[in-house]
């Protein structure tokens, strides 16, 4: 029997070692904290020289521990002079490859942390001797810029602080900038920057739980199928009630319409207890619950309706009549199961000292597996891997910070394996909960977010304490909402109503859960008032509240179930409860009578702002609508008495009341930004000619580049893109940059994608054209795009046609394949070929109003084919070939140029225009183009011309004199630039609205300037 412990370590965890010289003659000493449990310590072994040491291989963090002493006094490490502490209770913190003091950080959860919009939120702590303001220098390699950070929490020793960067490309650098200038980075000195991969903190949870409502179900005691066979009213020890798979069956219709997603059930395993965690066969469905079948119709319900089934499985312990344990029970060390329990002595006794570990207070008759023994790990994947077979959508882990972290990750890499959209969350009693959400799970239970309830409704904390607490248990998720479960109790705790008392009080803690960011875990029974009269029952005793479900609704609190509903229906309707943030602004008291008992949650995902205001106290209380948002609120939902105070500009609360509001701008406001949008051309038509430099303008030409990476290496590329490719220095469009674009969409008349690397190696490329449609709901707008042909297929053209492209230029620099592929490296001529005949064939199968066309860059290698590459463009039926002059922006283009008006290419244009003479072709004669505007053509024939090529070619009419209230650049981090990508940038999406940084005193300047070189006289064009 293998019998040596598996390796459940990540390769770059260090080693660690704790130390302690114990100042009194103790025993014993454990080591607590972050780095372990804070509840149930590692023993340190004791070194001849007394002192007492242990070593844990720990990733990078700043981990908080103590120890513990037999004496039960608690002592910081006297030789780590770094501590942390919060509301008095202080720790030393052991900082694994992070910053050196007055900084606290380490770049791992929590103090970095990718959004789902893909920018990178950085945190770290500052010593409040060492100043008030932190900053970052950060860079992407493009440059070092600085952003400063803003705080967001306090501690007793630190503030914390936090930014979001723009991240975009593969790899980030990284220090902070005190006040006075100095640096701080990696340990070292010299300002050694920290360096991190955004994409490598990317979560794999999947899209359907970070929109998830679990509902929570003890299943012995919702519901028994065709009805209760005990009293639900007497029914309250611990023997069975007899609930089963088909009473859930039955309920859920019911579930569905109260709101929830995704329900939870307590252990399925054939187990002694009403509970089952004490599984004899972890694998077997209780025959009593209605066995693999009633699992089956289970599951096979729930999904038809659109609900997932979470099941819940423990890992730490077994009952003793477990067949492992049986066969240890009679065989003592010749057992093959041996090595899976700790023994320390057989046989074994009946009892609370039996002679084997178990699980805690008392209950000897379940033996804890030894879970980093490689065989015990085999089996616990293996079980979860049966269920997850079975059509499991995902699982709770019972007890997962008791377990090894390697563990977990096997669990997951298992179950993942059998259905890669399966979730997992642990239950998890510490509130570090990033050293779980980071690689292991997907969520983990917040049980600190329900000590804050509790001092808010039940001990009488002040609310902006209460505040603080939020904030400072947001900014140490280390994690978006979804990695979290919020509740007012779980099956373990006595009900928030048995607590209480009072329904109001319950259901001000509710509406918090249900509309905070952290996804919402309803206690089944909790939303139509279930209780108990034991509100002392300790944790895991509570079986007075562990009750049967009495399924009359004339029983039931019809007011909790209501607002129950209603918030619910909010949580479906507003993206921002789902996947927005969560702030706790400052609450203004209109009335002065000096109680601190309202609570405000702020919740916010783009332009969309909810905000819930509870009071929690007797009495009523006016206050100010909370600074920071949009000036208008309309209230959504309702809890007891509160309404909004349009005379005194707030909200009134009545006694234990909430109200859930919209913010949102005035109606005028928002009509004149919808102005804005939809009269844009208009508005900069009307600007150039009566010379206004300020207004509220928008783009109406927008050049977006999604992608600086590119799937060829041309030899005279101008954007740098196959260096930045291949270093990794690629910066890639990410989607907060599109819900910032939202103005800009819904304006723009022309939008470009020529700059930059390949959009259709994007997948964002698509992403972004669905959100220009839907910006511009149904009003015409050209789209261009520019590409090296490459994934240009019928069935990408047709795909490009149906969403919105109505002009495609491929890049070709030759007439053959020797040509063209020995300057675009990584080029098929032939496939090029195939690919511009299969896109003009898929045109001419949709009817579609498409424009293609070539570009091509002409140089000494390809001067001799141009007149052939005309006729290849001619006879494939293409619209258009552009001819560019060379830039000489590599060591190769420099070679390879040739003068605009060098006679031999000179010759070449006039066999040209003769070949294509006749044809559908149009030649653009960009060697060396006229500069002026339309209003200028009419005086000048080369330049009437050369407007009227180009701009077919383009799919829009240029008009260079008024650009500057026209046309605007955005490169992939959201810098934007005016007319084109060599301006120097406005600033940055990622701090300014567009319409902000379109309407600026930089742009007002510009459009001064404009207006200086065009007289009045002279703005006569209008088209």
């Amino acid at each position: 029997m293998r019998r040596h412990l598996a390796t459940l370590h990540r390769v770059d965890e260090a080693q660690v070692s704790f130390r302690l010289r114990s100042p009194r003659p103790v025993p014993w000493v454990e080591l607590r904290g972050e780095v372990e449990r804070w509840t149930d310590g590692g023993a340190m072994e004791r070194g001849p020289d007394g002192v007492f040491e242990r070593s844990l291989r720990l990733g990078a963090g700043c981990w908080q521990y103590k120890f513990l002493l037999a004496d039960g006094t608690w002592e910081l490490d006297p030789e780590n002079p770094r501590t942390r502490s919060w509301r008095g209770a202080r720790n030393s913190v052991a900082v694994v490859g992070g910053a050196e003091e007055p900084v606290l950080h380490a770049p791992a959860r929590p103090w970095l942390h990718l959004e789902d919009d893909g920018r990178l939120t950085l945190r770290a702590g500052l010593r409040r001797t060492a100043g008030s303001a932190l900053s970052v220098r950060w860079d992407e390699g493009h440059g070092p810029r600085s952003s400063a950070m803003s705080p967001v929490a306090d501690e007793d020793e630190h503030r914390l602080f936090e930014l979001r960067l723009p991240v975009s490309a593969r790899h980030l650098e990284y220090l902070f900038v005190l006040e006075g200038g100095r640096l701080l980075g990696a340990p070292g000195g010299a300002g050694q920057g920290f360096r991190c991969a955004p994409s490598a903190l990317k979560p794999t949870t999947p899209a359907w739980w970070r929109d998830a409502v679990v509902y929570s179900i003890f299943v012995d005691r919702f519901r028994r199928g065709g009805g209760w066979r005990v009293d639900p009213d007497t029914h309250r020890g611990s023997d069975r009630a007899g609930g089963d798979l088909r009473g859930v069956r039955e309920a859920l219709p019911y579930l569905r319409d109260l709101g929830v997603t995704a329900l939870h059930l307590t252990p399925l395993a054939l187990a002694p207890s009403a509970h089952r965690y004490d599984a004899i066969a972890p694998r077997e469905v209780d025959p009593d619950l209605g066995g693999d079948e009633a699992l089956r119709e289970l599951l096979e319900g729930a999904h038809a309706l659109g609900l997932r089934v979470l099941l819940d499985v423990t890992v730490t312990h077994v009952h003793r009549d477990f067949h492992g344990f049986r066969d240890v029970r009679a065989r003592g060390p010749a057992s093959p199961w041996w090595g899976w329990f700790r023994v320390h002595r057989h046989p074994f006794l009946e009892g609370y000292e039996p002679g084997y570990e178990h699980y805690q207070k008392g209950a000897w008759q379940e033996p804890l597996l030894r879970t980093d023994h490689e065989e015990v790990v085999d089996f616990l994947c293996g079980t979860f891997e049966r269920w997850a077979r079975a059509g499991a959508d995902g699982f709770r882990v019972d007890a997962a910070a008791d377990i090894p972290l390697g563990l977990l990750r096997r669990i997951s890499s298992a179950v993942r394996a059998v259905n890669p959209d399966a979730a997992l969350f642990g239950e998890v009693l510490p509130e570090h909960l990033h050293r779980w959400t980071a690689d292991a799970l997907d969520a983990a239970t917040e049980f600190s977010a329900r000590e804050g309830l509790l001092d808010l409704v039940l001990r009488g904390r002040p609310a902006r304490e209460v505040s603080q607490g939020f904030a400072r248990r947001r900014a140490l998720r280390g994690g978006a909402g979804w990695s979290s479960l919020a509740f007012t109790g779980t099956h373990d705790h006595p009900r928030l109503l048995t607590l209480t008392g009072d329904a109001r009080k319950a259901r001000l803690a509710q509406l918090l859960v249900l509309t905070g960011a952290s996804v919402p875990m309803l206690y089944y029974g909790d939303e139509v008032g279930l209780r108990s009269d034991e509100p002392h029952r300790e944790f895991e005793d509570c079986w007075p509240d562990r009750a049967c479900v009495p399924w009359d609704p004339s029983r039931w609190d019809g007011e909790t179930l209501s607002m129950v509903r209603g918030a619910l229906a909010l949580r479906a309707e507003h993206r921002c409860l789902r996947r927005g943030d969560e702030a706790w602004p400052e609450v203004t008291y209109l009335d002065g009578d000096g109680r601190d008992d309202v609570l405000a949650l702020r919740r916010s995902l783009g332009r969309e702002v909810l905000e819930v205001l509870v009071h929690a106290g007797e009495g009523a209380r006016t206050v100010a609508l909370p600074a920071g948002a949009p000036s208008e609120a309309t209230g959504l939902l309702t809890v007891g008495e509160a309404h909004i105070d349009h005379a005194r500009g707030g909200v009134t609360l009545g006694a234990w009341s909430g109200l859930v509001l919209r913010r949102g701008h005035p109606e005028e406001v928002t009509l004149s930004l919808g102005l804005a949008a939809s009269e844009a051309s208009e508005r900069a038509s009307e600007a150039w000619r009566e010379g206004h430099t300020e207004g509220l303008f928008l783009p109406t030409r927008l050049y977006v580049t999604v992608t600086e990476a590119c799937n060829l290496r041309c030899l005279h590329c101008i954007t740098d893109a196959p260096r930045r490719t291949r270093e990794g220095r690629a910066r890639v469009l990410q989607p907060w940059v599109l819900e910032a674009l939202g103005d800009a969409f819904g304006a723009a008349e022309y939008v470009a994608f020529v700059h930059g690397g390949e959009s259709l190696v994007a997948p964002v490329f698509w992403d972004t054209l669905r959100a220009l449609r839907a910006a511009r709901g149904g009003r015409a707008c050209h789209v261009h795009l520019l590409t090296n042909g490459m994934r240009l297929d019928g069935d990408t053209t047709r795909r490009l046609i149906d969403h919105g492209v109505t002009s495609v230029s491929v890049s070709l620099d030759g007439a053959t394949g020797e040509t063209n592929d020995a300057i675009r490296l990584g080029a098929r001529f032939t496939t090029l070929k195939a690919h511009l005949a299969e896109a003009v064939a898929a045109r001419e199968a949709t009817g579609a109003d498409l424009r293609l066309g070539v570009s091509a860059v002409v140089g000494e290698t390809n001067l001799s084919e141009l007149v052939t590459l005309g006729a290849l463009v001619r006879d494939l039926g293409l619209d258009w070939l552009k001819v560019e002059e060379t830039f000489p922006a590599t060591p190769f283009a420099l070679r390879d140029l040739v003068a605009p008006r060098d006679p031999r290419l000179e010759a070449r244009m006039t066999a040209l225009r003769a070949a294509l003479a006749g044809s559908r072709v149009t030649l653009v004669d960009h060697r060396d183009p006229p500069r002026g505007c339309p209003c200028e053509a009419a005086r000048d024939p080369l330049l009437a011309a050369f407007r009227a090529a180009d701009d077919y070619a383009n799919r829009v009419r240029f008009r260079p004199c008024r650009a500057d209230w026209e046309q605007c650049c955005v490169d992939p981090d959201g810098v934007v630039h005016p007319v084109d990508y060599d301006q120097a940038p406005l600033g940055s999406l990622a701090e300014l609205p567009l319409l902000a940084l379109w309407n600026s005193a930089a742009m007002g300047a510009r459009r001064a300037a404009a207006l200086a070189r065009a007289p009045a006289d002279r703005r006569t064009c209008r088209g």
